[in-house]
């Protein structure tokens, strides 16, 4: 977070009323490439910031509103894959929300039957046998239905529910191994995606 306090008050306020113009310049100074090294106390570190921006008075004029419309822009600072900063525009709150509703929804849905697999095989060219399968992780809502994965896995990413969401599909993946060694159904290699936070 970063916070600027004016201690002159209603002058400064005034002056601000430009910050795009004025404040652009200092906030993109903060940006490292990606993958550049910062020299800190001897030690190497890589350091990526993400910082959302509400501006006074164009996006409220109390501290309490500035703030909640800088955490949606810093929200999709971090959903542009960080190492970026964000304006708060008006069409984000609409996404804030739908973002908050799907993280809410997903994270009920874990350990349900709205959490499923689909098995996609994968297939020798030379002699069309399939040799394994990819676990696909879906999720069908109960009142919208199948969500896009596109949609549900970066949210699943942020929150760091694809933890649990990980589990559940191993543990859904392992059940239809041992019921189909019960059958004697010959068993074929299962890949299953792994995000780098597990």
């Amino acid at each position: 977070w970063l916070r600027v306090l004016s201690p002159s008050g209603t002058a400064q306020a005034h002056e601000a009323n430009t910050p795009r113009r004025l404040g652009t310049p200092h906030v993109s100074g903060l940006e490292r490439p990606d993958g550049e090294p910062l020299a800190l106390g001897g030690e190497s570190m890589i350091v990526r910031v993400s910082i959302g921006i509400g501006i006074y008075p164009d996006d409220g004029v109390d501290a309490e509103v500035l703030m909640k419309y800088a955490d949606i822009a810093l929200y999709q600072a971090k959903a542009r894959g960080r190492n970026n900063y964000q304006f708060f525009a008006a069409d984000m709150s609409h996404d804030f929300q739908e973002r908050i509703f799907l993280e809410q929804a997903l994270s009920k849905a874990i350990g349900t039957e709205q959490l499923f697999v689909q098995y996609q095989p994968l297939v020798d060219l030379a002699s069309s046998r399939v040799i394994g399968l990819e676990a696909l992780v879906r999720w069908r809502h109960p009142e919208r239905g199948l969500v896009s994965p596109v949609a549900f896995i970066p949210i699943a990413e942020h929150s760091g529910l694809i933890n649990a969401i990980g589990e559940h599909v191993l543990r859904l993946v392992c059940a239809l191994l041992k019921a189909w060694q019960a059958d004697m159904v010959p068993l074929v290699p299962v890949a299953v995606n792994a995000s780098p936070r597990q």
